[in-house]
């Protein structure tokens, strides 16, 4: 085992993520120091412990996640924070950055692609150019069809983690084959890199031609060469010999005939709902929910019915509410059986859950969370800006059931469940 000699403090309201990140870091050289579910504890930790480096959430019990950034800035400036997250937005993600993190992961993480941010930052103590993979969702849809493939059992976790290092050794960023090929030296680099500190949001691409380091032709050149030698997911999986090319060309066509499958099974059921932001909005979280089960979980689901007005539903054990505002102002709420919920919760602690406690529950707002997150991402890249409240457990049987309900009915080798969005106009 390697020598703890890395401290990271985690700041975050899930119990389920202090879990997860611990054992994350067994082997690692890591060492988890301490741990908040606020973040007004998390400042009080950053000063006792001086951690190497943050691990912060952004939506936490009072103050946010970006304004604790802020917080633990004017303690130490030079403070070394990843925001870990569900709500990779282009916006959440910019404004992070602007105030001063250093990278930003969004959730679900594989295991290795948190280790590498942490030792990039550590490192380098610059901010990681990585997540400009996060902005383009290119980082997302990789994963997904990682869990996919995880899912049917056609890779190991070990051939994935291989394949997401190979994938970042090979693909070059920019600046490097500038420096390869001459066009940029050590000086210019470190002048990109300062404006960057100060605009974030502003491309290495943008600033090299903006200091004349570059003219567009020979940019748009370099652009070219890195696009040609741009490796993704898939080729990363054959280039570890995890796969062959031909299975992962019939299951990326078996993953995308699989996800217009559910889309278009939902989106003909919701064709009475008028607002057509609430069908976008609730084909995005069904859809996102269902692949986070099966690629996350690994917990096949399967499309039941949709019930696209309804005055009333069955509460079942335990009803799970996010409030949502933005686009549309609405609540989603998941409705699972105290056998669901514990199935959900034994699969994330990975260990046999007999009795759906305060951390079975955690688990699930963690779960949910994660969907919330990915949905409001997914739903920004189109337009849609829709932001999610914290989830909240609802006692059987004392949720107002007014208004209107479209919900979608799913089976799964856990149980049956349903997914619910509140109508306010209809």
């Amino acid at each position: 085992m390697k020598q703890k000699d890395k401290k990271v403090l985690l700041i975050d309201d899930s119990i389920f993520a202090h879990t997860v990140v611990k054992d994350l870091f067994d082997g690692h050289e890591f060492d988890l120091v301490a741990a908040a579910i606020d973040g007004e504890k998390g400042v009080e930790l950053f000063k006792e412990t001086k951690p190497d480096v943050v691990l912060l959430d952004i939506v936490l019990p009072g103050k946010q996640g970006d304004e604790i950034l802020e917080d633990i800035l004017k303690i130490n400036s030079d403070a070394k924070i990843i925001m870990v997250s569900s709500l990779a937005t282009e916006n959440k993600i910019l404004k992070c950055l602007r105030k001063g993190a250093k990278n930003f992961v969004p959730k679900p993480f594989e295991k290795q692609e948190l280790i590498n941010a942490i030792e990039e930052v550590t490192k380098t103590g610059a901010v990681s150019y990585s997540v400009v993979s996060v902005l383009k969702d290119a980082n997302i849809g990789g994963k997904f069809f990682g869990q996919y493939l995880l899912a049917k059992n056609k890779i190991t976790s070990q051939e994935l983690e291989a394949a997401l290092k190979y994938q970042k050794e090979k693909n070059l960023t920019l600046e490097t084959i500038c420096k390869r090929e001459g066009l940029l030296n050590e000086d210019e680099a470190k002048q990109v890199h300062n404006v960057q500190k100060e605009f974030p949001d502003k491309s290495f691409a943008e600033i090299v031609v903006e200091k004349n380091f570059l003219d567009q032709e020979t940019l748009e050149d370099v652009i070219k060469e890195q696009k040609k030698n741009q490796v993704y997911l898939g080729q990363a999986l054959v280039g570890v010999g995890a796969v062959s090319q031909e299975e992962i060309n019939q299951e990326l066509k078996n993953y995308k005939e699989e996800q217009d499958r559910i889309e278009g099974e939902i989106v003909y059921n919701l064709y009475k709902l008028e607002d057509k932001d609430a069908v976008k909005i609730f084909v995005s979280f069904t859809v996102n929910a269902i692949k986070l089960f099966e690629q996350m979980l690994g917990i096949p689901v399967k499309m039941n019915r949709c019930v696209p007005l309804a005055d009333s539903f069955e509460t079942r054990e335990y009803l799970i509410e996010q409030k949502a505002h933005g686009a549309l102002k609405t609540s989603f709420l998941f409705n699972f059986s105290k056998e669901m919920a514990r199935c959900i919760s034994s699969v994330l602690f990975s260990k046999e859950v007999t009795n759906v406690d305060t951390y079975g529950i955690d688990a699930l707002k963690e779960f949910l969370n994660i969907v919330s997150g990915n949905c409001c991402s997914k739903l920004s890249n189109i337009g849609v800006n829709i932001e999610m409240k914290a989830p909240e457990l609802w006692v059987e049987g004392t949720y107002p059931k007014k208004g209107k309900f479209t919900y979608v009915s799913l089976i799964s080798s856990g149980g049956d469940f349903e997914i619910l969005m509140k109508l306010d106009k209809v």
